[in-house]
């Protein structure tokens, strides 16, 4: 079962992947100008640390407390 904050911190991940999608294109091809979105430039400032918390080695190991903890870490940096 999960509590609020895990749930609250579940939908900021899914938002930070939702903004980045939606100029992914954009950002692509460099017609995205930084600085005229914050939502968007603090998305792919987080891109990174989100794929890294996707992504697990075959092998590696993570406890259900740890996984929360790095979800809640990245959703505290997603104010919007």
């Amino acid at each position: 079962m999960t509590g609020p904050s895990h749930q609250s911190a579940a939908r900021k991940l899914k938002a930070i992947l939702a903004t980045y999608g939606e100029v992914e294109d954009l950002i692509r091809i460099g017609a995205y100008a930084k600085g005229s979105s914050p939502p968007v430039d603090r998305a792919v400032e987080l891109l990174p640390a989100v794929n890294a918390f996707l992504r697990q080695e075959v092998g590696e190991k993570t406890s259900f407390e740890e996984t929360r903890a790095g979800m809640e870490r990245i959703a505290a940096a997603w104010p919007f």
